[in-house]
């Protein structure tokens, strides 16, 4: 499960960055839908972020997080993004 996740996480950063480079590159790919809520964990919380997550899905918004133990400071940077 956890490699799972790691390999997830890779493919995600991995395909943003080819969006990124074809942006730059002069490419167009529309409108991309924005995120309206990303959840962010401090410590051992993975769960509970995983669970708001899925609720806030479930009641129609677009959330996203980030699994990943990081800091608070390298959390909003992923959600900017």
């Amino acid at each position: 499960m956890v490699v799972l996740r790691c390999q997830e996480l890779v493919l995600r950063l991995v395909w943003k960055r080819l969006i990124n480079l074809a942006a730059e590159e002069g490419h167009d790919f529309g409108d991309e839908n924005p995120c309206d809520v990303y959840v962010i964990g401090l410590g051992d919380v993975g769960a509970s972020v995983l669970k708001t997550v899925q609720q806030l899905r479930h009641a129609g918004y677009s959330a996203e997080a980030n699994l990943v133990q990081r800091s608070l400071k390298a959390q909003f940077k992923s959600a900017r993004s």
